[in-house]
């Protein structure tokens, strides 16, 4: 193992400890009666979401000289001239959580050298663990994990999210999409958590995943994983995608140009 990859092995390790953290202020709320508001465009947020970011941020901070992008505080720089930035979701899933649905995780991706190189996704209910790093493979509570190898649309499980205004921004029918992929695939799930989608497409549960309207802590540790579990990441132009874009489409690598055609041809 060279350097780099034993850096990017302990920045993991770290990462994975810190959702832990995240998790645990997460597993204590659960059904414990939430105070919910609603941020502007935005959906819910609850006092839990807060309380897990600020502990992740605590523990990360103390960890490693990196920048801060979170959902719930935004963009912290620790001096001017870090551009190495965790990217941090701590309560993905939010509608989910506020009402009692045991599908929403902890996501922590890190950008190291402008990639993203570190990914780690935790749903602290069902006690799993995604993560991976860059060169070092993808794994689920210790036990590697890969891509499906379905390869057509028609025996594929996927799934998706949905964002009605931003699709009306960007002009996509995104209800056509749905149709259209729920009429040529085996099956369509819509579980309510971008980090998980992309996880567990990782892990062989769906065979590909398409959303618009994410935001990058959305995304970044789900990106991280499934490249390492042999999927590929695009946006809706079928571009490489570096996790900034707002839409996304990942899949098993075999049924991907066929979801981008779907996608392209129903929008």
């Amino acid at each position: 193992m060279d350097e780099l990859s034993k850096d990017l092995k302990t920045l993991c390790d770290t990462a994975i400890e810190a959702a832990k953290i995240g998790g645990n202020v997460l597993r204590k709320g659960f059904r414990s009666g939430l105070e919910i508001t609603e941020k502007k465009d935005a959906g819910w947020v609850t006092e839990f979401d807060i309380r897990s970011e600020k502990k992740i941020i605590e523990y990360l901070s103390a960890k490693t000289p990196y920048s801060f992008l979170a959902e719930e505080s935004g963009e912290t720089r620790l001096s001017d001239t870090c551009q190495d930035q965790w990217i941090i979701d701590p309560l993905d899933g939010t509608t989910n959580y506020a009402r009692g649905l045991p599908i929403f995780a902890v996501s922590i991706g890190l950008k190291l050298m402008g990639k993203l190189q570190v990914g780690v996704v935790f749903n602290p209910i069902t006690d799993e663990f995604f993560y991976a790093y860059k060169g070092g493979g993808a794994f689920l509570n210790g036990e590697r994990i890969f891509v499906t190898k379905t390869d057509t649309i028609e025996k594929s499980v996927l799934s998706t999210g949905f964002s009605t205004a931003r699709a009306q921004r960007q002009n996509i029918d995104t209800f056509r999409v749905f149709e259209k992929a729920v009429k040529t695939a085996f099956a369509v799930r819509r579980p309510g958590a971008a980090a998980l989608d992309l996880a567990y497409t990782a892990a062989g549960v769906f065979d590909g995943y398409w959303e618009l309207g994410l935001s990058p802590w959305d995304m970044a540790a789900g990106i991280v994983i499934l490249r390492e579990a042999g999927g590929i990441i695009t946006d809706f132009s079928n571009q490489e995608h570096d996790g900034f874009q707002q839409n996304i489409v990942a899949s098993n690598s075999i049924i991907h140009s066929d979801l981008i055609d779907i996608i392209r041809n129903n929008s």
